[in-house]
């Protein structure tokens, strides 16, 4: 599974921690939380299959929602994360041999009140291919 490594791979960095500590989910985060935090998501990952049968590799991707109580926060959160991602050195935390991790993109999260609050959570989505061996 990619992402627990990816999970690793942030909350070992020190500018992600520096910013997170260890609020690196899988999967949505506590509700009505306001620190800055990281929620990863698997969006895609299709079946390793060729002509000849099962691939020894995986890709798909990933995203990583960056949110915090404040706009810049979650952009300066957002650099952070891709920078982190773009100095992994193969093959990748925990034995997993990562072929690539690419940050593509740069989103905007539309702000979103908390409940019964009217102070809202600003965020930044990052979709990240990835590819590694099975």
């Amino acid at each position: 599974m990619i992402e627990p490594v990816i999970r690793t791979i942030l909350a070992a960095d020190a500018a992600v921690s520096a910013k997170v500590a260890d609020r690196v989910y899988l999967g949505p985060g506590p509700q009505n939380e306001r620190r800055a935090r990281i929620c990863l998501t698997l969006l895609s990952s299709p079946l390793p299959y060729t002509f000849d049968g099962p691939s020894d590799y995986r890709s798909g991707t990933m995203q990583a929602a960056c949110l915090a109580p404040t706009y810049r926060e979650a952009h300066d959160l957002a650099e952070a994360v891709v920078a982190a991602l773009n100095n992994i050195e193969p093959p990748g935390p925990s034995g997993l041999v990562l072929h690539y991790v690419e940050p593509t993109d740069i989103e905007e999260i539309e702000a979103q009140p908390l409940e019964g609050q009217a102070q809202p959570t600003f965020g930044r989505a990052i979709p990240i291919d990835f590819q590694h061996e099975v």
